[in-house]
């Protein structure tokens, strides 16, 4: 907020104070969430599923979990979400689905033990910076598909915004490019 006052605004170090606490904000440690993808279980969804958790907990000595869920992915974890710290035991139903009675037992165990020996990467203070490291990572990956990338491509998307670039230039690029490779396609087909 002094920034705004110290300097005159069209100025080089507001517009940096401003990024500098977008990115701050943009980083905030987070205490994670629920996936969305996880479909929850409850002890009425599916009765044998729980029983087999809490019986794998009781052996291993762990804590049972506070969520179970199925997700589509060919994987298995156990985290800890929110300001509580609930335990989320997620199960991927193409790996529970390939594995037998003994090989599940012993996934449960393992999954459960990272709740028993303190796993420093799911603790109060760890997990939120690991996933703020993660955060960062991810606004320098570019992401497939056609909604863009990091933050390098947004940053170039914003200054081709403020250069008076607003689209409709390369949507007649794009127009005039179709035409010619239509143009081009019926002439081969024509020869063809």
């Amino acid at each position: 907020m002094w920034l705004l006052f110290a300097y005159p605004f069209p100025n080089l170090a507001v517009v940096g104070g401003v990024a500098l606490i977008a990115l701050a904000v943009a980083l905030r440690p987070r205490f994670g969430r629920l996936d969305r993808n996880l479909d929850v279980l409850t002890e009425r969804d599916a009765p044998e599923l729980h029983a087999l958790v809490r019986e794998v907990a009781t052996a291993v000595g762990a804590p049972t979990p506070h969520v179970i869920g199925v997700d589509g992915g060919i994987n298995a974890y156990a985290t800890s979400v929110g300001l509580r710290r609930r335990r989320v035991l997620g199960l991927g139903l193409p790996l529970w689905g390939a594995l037998d009675g003994p090989a599940r037992v012993a996934l449960l165990g393992h999954e459960l033990g990272h709740f028993v020996n303190g796993d420093v990467r799911r603790g109060p203070v760890t997990q939120p910076a690991l996933t703020m490291l993660g955060n960062a990572a991810d606004l320098f990956r570019p992401r497939g598909g056609s909604d863009g990338g990091g933050l390098l491509v947004m940053v170039g998307e914003w200054l081709g915004h403020l250069a008076g670039g607003d689209g409709t230039r390369a949507a007649r690029i794009d127009a005039e490019l179709a035409g010619h490779y239509e143009r081009a396609g019926r002439a081969l087909s024509w020869n063809a």
